[in-house]
């Protein structure tokens, strides 16, 4: 059954198909959560949180300029997915304020994510929440950014050699070497005792 919730849907009255992550928290804003930061809010005036030297103001080249400190780069409104790139859109009302970010992960295949004030994190389209219905509205999309991240793997090493030492008693000498194959090629050399191989 798909999420429901009468208050994001009376903010925008045409969000058509949205999941609900979080619940309410007032620690941290859609600023923040675009920049990956779940612990303070973040706005270009006291007593909130902004990067060291970025422009204290409430314009759209200030909050360009808050995620290019953080190795973002501008691509125009190209929201499209694109593999190992994050990206985060800001959005502007009729007088060219900003007013929202939101964030595209790199590895969740286009879907977008945003915090919503001191609301809750949804995942959504960028149509979604566009538009200017009322005072909760963020109206459009004025510039897109975009970031490479670094792939990470994860290593999952089988539990037999988790506590291998417990098993086997340390010896000198006579060891065999052992590759184990991990996870997308990925190789992990062990070393251990000659006695846990029959």
């Amino acid at each position: 059954m798909p999420d429901y919730d009468s208050f994001i849907e009376s903010c925008f009255p045409h969000i058509s198909s949205y999941n609900i992550k979080s619940p309410i928290d007032y620690k941290y804003n859609c600023i923040a959560f675009a920049a990956n930061d779940t612990t303070k809010w973040w706005w270009p005036k006291a007593p909130y949180y902004w990067p060291p030297d970025v422009p204290e103001k409430e314009d759209l080249a200030s909050f360009i300029a808050c995620y290019e400190s953080l190795g973002y780069v501008v691509c125009g409104l190209n929201s499209k997915y694109k593999k190992c790139y994050e990206k985060v859109a800001l959005f502007v009302d009729s007088y060219g304020n900003p007013t929202h970010a939101a964030k595209q992960d790199a590895e969740n295949k286009g879907i977008w994510k945003s915090k919503l004030g001191k609301y809750k994190d949804i995942e959504h389209t960028l149509k979604d929440i566009s538009g200017t219905y009322n005072q909760y509205s963020y109206g459009n999309v004025a510039i897109i950014l975009k970031r490479k991240v670094k792939r990470v793997f994860k290593i999952n090493r089988p539990s037999f050699l988790k506590n291998w030492k417990q098993s086997f008693p340390k010896k000198k000498g006579n060891l065999l070497r052992m590759v184990i194959s991990i996870n997308n090629g990925i190789h992990n050399q062990v070393r251990l005792p000659a006695g846990i191989v029959s």
